[in-house]
């Protein structure tokens, strides 16, 4: 095609006179970058800066074993281990129909297999070969994190080298979707909100990964703060069909470039970069933290320990509390208040908790049909109270993928809570415009005036989801407990605040206690025969003491 035709194809596509985005568009598609390698796209994304022994990035692809001989034994193994556990199963039930035949990994499969390379090993002769021989080949990822082991998991976190937003193709326009269009618009709405551009762009074969490069890569403890940037920039491109758990997944994986998407055919590659095409621009991820959040840090952290003085320093009539130090020097109050839950935090915890409680039962794969529908309800209900509607639709229809369910399904089984959450839309809008709480109506047309979102209450979801009390203390949940924990929790709070080395026992616990004693002194009484000024003598205790002791526990 020739440079004239490709221009009137952009004025008929872009509207290059009127649209705002046609200059992002000509770049895009005149000043195409060059097509990275696997292993230029390793180097860029994880060997930059310093190097760390001992990390980890892994690779997964479906169907092929990532190993060489030895890898293909191994996973061999683990298939006939799979498959042996399958004729446990037919031997205890009969079924032998859905056994099938043994499988060999060397034919491939639908499974996605892993491996773990260490980055200061990635120039080695086999890791090496390895990397290279990806191009072309179908459906491979690579992580957007790096770990302390070779397992893809979140307690295995160690460093965060990018933040990213996954742009899907959506299926309703999927014919007429066009990704360098798609592009040019996403990058126009970053710069007209004055926010950083990403690093660069890549085209997944059915979408556009956005990846924003760190300098240095942020370790694990700052996960919060990532994921706080994260969410402001999926609140911004929110509109352009973004997968919203897979943007705010700190384990992601995203597609190699040179590599081949088996869904669509066609070639991962990168579609915009900013700065040099090996080399692009990175970012200072303080910089970007207070580019996007309404607060920059040092204001934030002021605003923080003034409200904490405020709030621990003073009771509520002014006064100053009594402030001690403990044994190791720290300040402690005798009273410090426990943060009230508001609707919103409260439910990002449960998010946060259905999470995993989600990884720990099913491994962030489908979930089983008998617990499809409570989960999603609940995670939903959760989401609610943190995105608008249209945001909230575009998760349960990716979240409805991953567990197992159509798109359609998905919203048609949480259509109570989607309507809920457009309620609460229509209300704040009409409220926000200045008329009265009363005269706000509902979707349906009836008057209401309060908010009609759902909230489960931490004993709603563990009647629903079955949660035990071992999963609980083992997840370290911290919205979804017992009211048993959550007391033992705060005794174990007030004894840290006071400096105590061991937890206060609960008013049942020192009833029994004090309940054993009398018995042991009513015996040694018994025994020897004591009067109440003896007993008190001997005993070391007052003779009030031990007369109530006596008439308490003494035989009628």
């Amino acid at each position: 095609m020739s440079r004239r035709s490709q221009s009137k194809d952009i004025y008929r596509d872009g509207r290059m006179t009127s649209d705002p985005w046609a200059d992002y568009l000509h770049d895009i598609r005149f000043c195409r970058p060059p097509q990275w390698s696997p292993m230029e796209h390793v180097d860029i994304l994880h060997r930059h800066g310093k190097k760390v022994k001992k990390t980890f990035v892994t690779f997964q692809q479906r169907g092929k074993a990532l190993t060489s001989t030895s890898g293909v034994a191994r996973w061999q193994r683990v298939e006939d281990a799979r498959y042996d556990r399958k004729v446990e199963a037919a031997l205890a039930t009969g079924e032998w129909e859905a056994l099938g035949p043994r499988h060999d990994v060397t034919q491939g499969t639908k499974e996605m297999y892993n491996r773990g390379i260490r980055i200061d090993e990635v120039t080695g002769l086999e890791p090496f070969a390895f990397i290279t021989a990806l191009a072309g080949e179908r459906d491979v990822y690579m992580s957007m994190s790096r770990y302390w082991l070779p397992q893809r998991k979140k307690k295995f976190v160690k460093e965060i080298a990018a933040l990213y937003v996954d742009i899907d193709r959506p299926k309703e326009s999927a014919k007429h979707w066009r990704p360098e269009v798609e592009l040019a618009k996403a990058l126009n709405t970053l710069r007209d909100a004055k926010k950083p551009l990403p690093s660069y762009a890549m085209y997944s074969g059915r979408g556009i990964n956005l990846v924003w490069l760190l300098q240095s890569p942020l370790p694990v403890q700052a996960t919060g703060r990532w994921q706080s940037v994260a969410r402001r920039l999926v609140e911004l491109l929110s509109v352009y069909n973004v997968d919203v758990p897979a943007s705010l997944d700190v384990c992601r994986t995203f597609r190699i470039s040179g590599t081949v998407n088996s869904k669509s055919g066609d070639t991962v590659t990168p579609l915009w970069i900013q700065g040099d095409p090996y080399a692009p621009f990175r970012h200072d991820f303080d910089v970007l933290n207070d580019a996007l959040q309404p607060m920059d840090r040092e204001s934030y952290l002021l605003e923080r320990r003034m409200r904490e003085r405020s709030a621990w320093s003073k009771t509520a009539a002014g006064e100053r509390k009594d402030i001690r130090r403990s044994k190791d020097g720290q300040r402690h109050s005798r009273s410090q208040p426990t943060a009230k839950l508001t609707a919103r935090s409260g439910q990002q915890r449960l998010s946060a908790d259905l999470d995993l409680l989600r990884e720990h039962r099913w491994g962030n794969g489908e979930i089983p049909s008998g617990a499809r529908d409570s989960w999603l309800y609940c995670y939903t209900v959760a989401l609610a109270w943190t995105m608008p509607p249209h945001a909230l639709e575009r998760s349960v229809r990716a979240l409805g993928r991953e567990i197992g369910w159509s798109e359609t399904e998905a919203v048609a089984n949480m259509s109570s809570v989607l309507d809920r959450a457009r309620e609460a839309q229509h209300l704040q809008e009409r409220q926000a415009g200045g008329e009265g709480i009363g005269d706000c109506d509902n979707v349906h047309g009836a008057k209401t005036k309060q908010d009609t979102r759902y909230r489960l209450s931490a004993e709603a979801v563990i009647e629903r989801l079955a949660v035990s009390e071992q999963e609980i203390r083992e997840l370290n949940l911290r919205y979804v407990i017992t009211p048993e924990i959550r007391a033992e929790r705060e005794r174990e709070r007030m004894a840290a605040s006071r400096g105590q080395e061991t937890t206060p026992m609960s008013r049942e616990e020192r009833k029994l206690t004090t309940l054993r004693r009398d018995w042991e002194i009513m015996e040694i009484i018994a025994a020897n025969a004591w009067s109440v000024r003896k007993a008190a003598a001997e005993l070391g205790m007052s003779s009030s003491t031990i007369g109530r002791i006596v008439r308490r526990l003494r035989p009628c």
